[in-house]
């Protein structure tokens, strides 16, 4: 199935109080890992939200946000206008664990809808989640209104959710560490001791 994978990388890193996109993870940074993983999944990849030439990765291209500092909708939004697929897969530059199974789960089930998003109870997940172009005028209004919670998103388009608890047994995974989020200096020194884990996403 054709589609764009997207990282989002323009937050400001205010919490963490330095530049997030370059943390390391092991001889790489952070982006650059989660880029190679994208490879074998996705025919694009973009990084959304600096000006081009900051990553320089082989093989993907970088854009800057259209309508800058909306945040994740708006890097949403930029990532489908300037996709080639009309399809794309999004996560943030701070959440390092992807799944290659769990985002190919999430295509597969998107040809019926606008957004296909995890969820666990009450908990989804908008930036490990599938959007496509349907998308796009319901986010724009919301952009032009200065309105930038996702979630808000979902409310105006034909949203999917995957069960996350049912995916996760069903695959007879542990993923826990799926969603974790870099956002302050001892979560990154967190993430540094979950790399030593077995458990972590396939």
């Amino acid at each position: 199935m054709r589609a764009t994978g997207v990282i989002l990388t323009g937050g400001k890193s205010r919490r963490f109080g330095s530049d997030k996109t370059i943390l390391r993870w092991g001889d790489r940074t952070v982006v650059e890992k989660i880029a190679g993983q994208y490879a074998a999944l996705f025919d694009e990849i973009l990084l959304v939200g600096n000006p081009p030439g900051k990553f320089s990765i082989p093989g993907v291209r970088e854009i800057e946000d259209i309508y800058p500092d909306a945040g994740p909708l708006g890097g949403i939004y930029s990532g489908l206008r300037r996709a080639s697929n009309p399809r794309i897969f999004v996560t943030a530059c701070d959440m390092p664990f992807f799944s290659g199974k769990l985002a190919a789960e999430l295509l597969e089930s998107s040809d019926d809808c606008d957004a296909v998003v995890p969820r666990e109870g009450e908990r989804v997940e908008p930036l490990f989640a599938v959007y496509n172009s349907g998308v796009l005028p319901a986010a724009e209004r919301m952009l032009l209104k200065g309105e930038r919670a996702v979630r808000l998103l979902y409310d105006r388009v034909r949203v999917k959710y995957l069960d996350l608890g049912e995916w996760a047994g069903q695959n007879q995974g542990l993923f826990f560490n799926l969603f974790f989020n870099i956002n302050f200096p001892e979560d990154y020194r967190q993430f540094q001791i979950l790399l030593t884990s077995d458990h972590l996403p396939d």
